[in-house]
């Protein structure tokens, strides 16, 4: 019942709506309320209470939709944010309509400034200004590494190894004949942070916020491609955390390679769902854009051969997204882990 609601609502709240849209939205609410009333309400007197207006109001959210569009249009969301600050800005209710015109002349005011030429004002948020023009883009993804950068000079060895194995793969070289010039070293720089499909990607490195370090926001989910025969195409999920991100260019008038120093680990899945279990091997770099998702984590004690154990498990936005669509009834088949469009193009050469 509740995941109908959830479809229905993920809906009806997209700025961009098509006609089969709506009535995915519409058969979703409607499947929600026929449950709802038949499981919560019953059509009993003493649970009355359960039948609000605010539920009845589902019914003609798909009919709303189809006379003016998305409701991102019509909501008072934005209204109801101003009433709101007008409200705490009254002091007194004897000047109150005194206390309202001060807030609006303050505002006209800051928006008159930030028209000025020269002002030293924006109203708008400058980091998220600099992280666009000054981050590194990639030349065929949606994705850009963001500030800070600083030249890097490796000192540890194991992970000057980890550069010279996947420089080695890149070159199509034996790791002992990749030469490292000095050139190549005063071309590279660590990023602290990865934005991929608008999704900021910290790492264990950043100190960019407190609030980064404290999400833990440097566990992702990473896709290999391996190639065999050279006709068939297999994938392997791994799943690593991020120290940091490296750029460092190959060769002149190229585009850098845009490289992340992971650490990989252990996973178990059961009923899809992945438990993270120990480190495996060595740290080593890898291409940013094999990169597929962020994950989070959600740690608790769990039963294991008769011993209460913590746990940890991965929470794969993707695979939870796709999931709920299967049970909803709005995705038919298997349920895929990664969105990729270029892997859907391999798959469909394959077969045809």
């Amino acid at each position: 019942m509740w995941n109908e609601f959830a479809m229905g609502t993920l809906l009806a709240t997209q700025t961009e709506i098509t006609p089969s849209d709506i009535d995915d939205a519409e058969t979703a609410f409607a499947t929600f309320l026929n449950c709802y009333y038949q499981k919560v309400y019953q059509r009993r007197r003493d649970r009355l209470a359960a039948c609000t207006y605010t539920v009845h109001a589902l019914s003609h959210v798909s009919q709303c939709m189809r006379w003016w569009g998305p409701l991102s249009i019509t909501w008072q969301f934005a209204s109801e944010r101003f009433c709101g600050l007008v409200i705490s800005r009254c002091k007194s209710r004897v000047y109150a309509a005194a206390n309202i015109h001060e807030l609006l002349k303050l505002r006209a005011a800051l928006q008159a400034v930030s028209r000025t030429p020269n002002s030293g004002i924006s109203l708008q948020n400058k980091s998220h200004l600099d992280d666009v023009h000054s981050g590194l883009l990639h030349t065929t993804k949606d994705l850009r590494f963001l500030p800070p950068k600083r030249l890097y000079d490796i000192q540890d060895d194991a992970e000057f190894d980890a550069l010279r194995s996947t420089l080695a793969k890149q070159l199509q070289l034996r790791p002992e004949d990749v030469q490292i010039d000095d050139d190549m070293l005063s071309s590279m720089y660590r990023w602290d942070r990865m934005s991929l499909n608008g999704i900021t990607i910290g790492s264990k490195s950043s100190r960019f916020s407190k609030r980064a370090i404290s999400r833990e926001n440097y566990f992702v989910r990473i896709r290999h491609q391996n190639q065999q025969r050279n006709t068939r195409y297999t994938y392997r999920d791994v799943y690593a955390e991020v120290f940091h991100y490296l750029e460092i260019k190959l060769f002149p008038g190229q585009p850098p390679l845009m490289l992340a120093y992971v650490q990989h680990y252990n996973v178990l899945l059961s009923s899809n769902l992945v438990e993270q279990r120990n480190p495996s091997g060595e740290a080593i770099y890898i291409d940013a854009a094999t990169i597929r998702s962020l994950l989070a984590r959600f740690r608790c004690h769990g039963r294991v051969r008769n011993r209460i154990v913590p746990r940890t498990w991965f929470i794969d936005r993707d695979r939870m997204y796709k999931t709920m669509k299967r049970v909803s009834g709005y995705h038919f088949g298997r349920v895929e882990v990664t969105d990729d469009s270029e892997d859907d193009t391999l798959k469909n050469k394959q077969l045809t």
